[in-house]
């Protein structure tokens, strides 16, 4: 046989042999090497997305005072000693007298919400300008408060009123 037939022979055995052979072990490295750059970019997005929240928490530390507030505003229980207190202290401050006070118990604000709302029946006696500054002392706190009905009696001073305040917590 001549030595060029085998020579032809023999490279299209190899070629044969590579196409057959080592052709689907490139495409599996190659399938590899396309796995293994999406895999990158997505610890890259995900190294990106953590550094956001790094970096919100930062900003966050920033509005510390402003999240207290909200959370006073807020609260996760209801404390009515608290509530009390801070009614007792409200007129007090205010010119008004506390004359009665009394609440319903907490109850769903609203379909599948997990914020609930108190109703307090507050009675006050005094002047009108007292019992504005009292509700202008309300709206101001901290805490959040919805003024709903207000009633007033007494033809001469001092004035009672009954107001129905709502508050809120989860």
């Amino acid at each position: 046989m001549p030595r060029s037939l085998i020579l032809w022979i023999s490279l299209f055995l190899i070629l044969i042999f590579g196409v057959l052979i080592l052709w689907p072990k490139y495409e599996d490295l190659r399938s590899i090497k396309i796995e293994v750059e999406r895999k990158q970019k997505e610890l890259q997005y995900g190294k990106e997305y953590i550094s956001g929240f790094l970096n919100l928490k930062e900003r966050l530390k920033e509005y510390q005072n402003e999240i207290l507030k909200i959370e006073d505003s807020l609260p996760f229980e209801l404390s009515l000693p608290c509530l009390f207190s801070f009614f007792q202290k409200a007129s007090s401050e205010n010119g008004v007298i506390l004359t009665a006070l009394s609440w319903s118990e907490p109850s769903a604000f609203g379909k599948n919400s997990r914020i609930k709302q108190t109703i307090f029946n507050i009675s006050v006696s005094g002047s009108y300008q007292s019992f504005k500054q009292f509700l202008s002392y309300l709206e101001k706190s901290a805490k959040f408060f919805g003024i709903q009905n207000i009633a007033f009696s007494s033809d001469e001073e001092p004035f009672n009123f009954d107001i129905k305040v709502r508050t809120f917590s989860y």
